[in-house]
């Protein structure tokens, strides 16, 4: 079709409606019959990587899941009965002196400041901070071996 046709027709079909309105008009309508012929769906969308707005995750972490993930990408840090979660998945009971440890032993001071928790005894295994230590255990402070985590209170 040449400009001249072109410019008929549009001048025809805008005898009521200015050019610009007209113009508009055949483009969205244009774009509306290749969408429908090519098929696009919502289904085409997903498989080009848009599933859709993202919703928000909400964690799933019970009373007792520290370490545990909290199905949204994260760790959960819950412990029961006033207990601190600690970076090793650790349950620890805090403290300031011996004598909020009993019937445990002893209360420890983290080799690396992250405060004082109730402990039992000593083990072999050398530390300078608790994530090196097995689960159920602090890093102590005393001689930088990781120490279990007092459980009876």
């Amino acid at each position: 079709m040449d400009t001249n046709r072109f410019d008929g027709l549009v001048k025809s079909l805008a005898s009521r409606r200015n050019r610009r309105d007209v113009l508009k008009g055949l483009f969205g309508a244009g774009a509306a019959v290749s969408a429908v012929s090519l098929g696009l769906d919502g289904a085409d969308a997903a498989r080009r990587g848009f599933s859709g707005p993202k919703l928000p995750c909400t964690p799933t972490c019970g009373e007792n899941s520290c370490g545990a993930p909290d199905g949204c990408g994260g760790i959960c840090a819950t412990c029961p009965g006033g207990k601190i979660c600690l970076v090793n998945g650790t349950c620890a009971t805090p403290c300031s002196e011996d004598a909020d440890c009993a019937p445990c032993l002893i209360c420890e001071a983290t080799a690396d400041g992250g405060g004082s928790f109730c402990g039992q005894f000593r083990s072999t295994i050398d530390c300078d901070t608790t994530p090196e230590c097995p689960a159920g255990s602090v890093c102590s402070a005393i001689a930088n071996t990781c120490t279990e985590v007092c459980e009876a209170i």
